[in-house]
């Protein structure tokens, strides 16, 4: 005979039943609902593999039809300010009627004080690494924009250099006071024959309180000039070219390799360098957008 319970006891004890609220109602409707979604669909994947494969093919194959339009745009502009704004419709209108002939490369040379036979010879061995630089077959000489018309025409390039014409030896024989001769006495260039003042060339100038005349500068500045004509010889169609073969895309390489040169020189009077190319203001966009995606965003304070 089983023992019978004390009525009253907490085995007796039920909670009295609720009816669920809306909110309960929907939450239940809502997961019965996708558990049965994702049944039938496993279901329908599982007795049709081959035409559910098939499927999810032409979906991708769909969504991709649109990369036949799709086009690299190398210039910042068209990624940053609309299209249709007024300033892109006169940019275009200029580009189209006066295209750039230019590429400006640049980069300032440092030291406690470049005028001196060492520092000018620093200057120079740096100068000849730039024309000596080359992409693939095409050297300085092929991408260079030249002063005068012909192939044996110089190429142009602006520094404080010009006074003695480039010339290591002549700057091997100079005395510190023969360079600051020149360097106060010279109003022309004896490369270009064109006005020549110094002072456009050099940084951190040091006068002589008296006379005003240059004694020491810690930075020169050299500019070279380069084709941006985007074709070949400057006669093709660049619509006819392939990017590879343009003459933008090959003085970009070699803008490249100037870049690195400048970044990697050190020397004893001349102990940095810092360089701007055409390309450099699109290397830092692009360097922008691309590590934009490793910002730590949890830094960010609102």
């Amino acid at each position: 005979m089983e023992p019978t319970k004390n009525e009253g006891s907490p085995g007796d004890i039920q909670s009295p039943e609720r009816n669920p609220n809306c909110l309960q109602k929907a939450g239940s409707f809502l997961a019965g609902s996708l558990e049965r979604f994702y049944y039938n669909l496993g279901v329908a994947i599982g007795k049709r593999p081959i035409v559910t494969i098939a499927c999810a093919l032409l979906a991708c194959f769909l969504c991709a039809i649109g990369l036949v339009r799709f086009y690299q745009v190398d210039a910042s502009e068209p990624i940053w300010v609309d299209p249709k704004s007024t300033y892109m419709l006169h940019k275009s209108v200029v580009d189209d009627l006066f295209p750039s002939q230019i590429k400006l490369s640049f980069f300032i040379a440092e030291g406690d004080n470049i005028l001196t036979r060492g520092g000018l010879l620093e200057l120079m061995d740096l100068h000849d690494q730039v024309t000596k630089l080359s992409y693939k077959e095409h050297t300085y000489e092929d991408l260079c924009l030249r002063l005068g018309r012909g192939d044996n025409a110089d190429c142009w390039s602006s520094s404080i250099l010009e006074l003695w014409e480039f010339n290591k030896t002549k700057i091997s024989l100079l005395t510190t006071q023969e360079i600051l001769d020149a360097v106060n006495a010279t109003n022309e260039s004896p490369v270009t024959n064109s006005e020549f003042n110094a002072s456009d060339f050099l940084g951190g100038i040091s006068t002589d309180e008296k006379t005003g005349e240059i004694k020491a500068a810690k930075a020169a500045i050299f500019t070279y000039f380069m084709k941006g004509t985007n074709s070949t010889d400057g006669e093709e169609n660049e619509d006819d070219l392939a990017e590879e073969d343009t003459m933008k895309y090959k003085v970009e390489q070699w803008e490249q390799e100037f870049i690195d040169l400048a970044q990697e020189y050190s020397e004893t009077h001349v102990t940095k360098v810092q360089v701007f190319a055409s390309r450099s203001f699109g290397d830092e966009i692009g360097f922008s957008i691309f590590h934009l995606r490793n910002f730590d965003w949890q830094t960010l304070e609102l």
